[in-house]
């Protein structure tokens, strides 16, 4: 980020993505952790894509999962929900986003509860590369 801290991101691309292929992205903020490892028996049910994730990327689109600034693997701290500097990483990582070799330059954002309303917080920086948002729930009076 702007600040040095690192976040921590996973990026699905759509399988067989041909070099200079450019494809749209979808963020999914969360400080509910991008991604889990269990152990077995666990593993047989709960290592399994997020079917959402799974959607979007089998129909031409990039998804990227970040772990909010101070939670999960991603450095910084987190002095409230949606810290100002928490808002503005959003714009940095659609910075990143559009930079990418894979990246067509639009980008949307969707989650829900906690990163419904970070898909939300994502519209404050009028970032021109955010063309949509979708919360599927997200909290009204933040």
């Amino acid at each position: 980020m702007r600040d040095g801290v690192r976040l921590a991101v996973d990026v699905y691309l759509p399988e067989g993505l041909e070099p200079g292929l450019k494809v749209p992205a979808i963020l999914h903020q969360t400080s509910y952790h991008r991604s889990h490892t269990f152990r077995w028996p666990l593993s047989l049910v709960l290592d399994r894509p997020d079917p959402l994730m799974e959607l979007f990327v089998t129909r031409g689109y990039a998804w990227i999962d970040v772990d909010a600034r101070g939670s999960g693997a991603s450095f910084g701290t987190r002095p409230m929900p949606w810290s100002p500097d928490e808002v503005r990483d959003g714009a940095d990582i659609v910075n990143w986003i559009i930079g990418q070799p894979w990246s067509n330059g639009l980008v949307g954002a969707t989650g829900v509860s906690y990163a419904g309303t970070a898909a939300e917080m994502l519209l404050v920086n009028r970032h021109p590369a955010v063309k949509a948002i979708a919360p599927r729930f997200s909290l009204y009076d933040v």
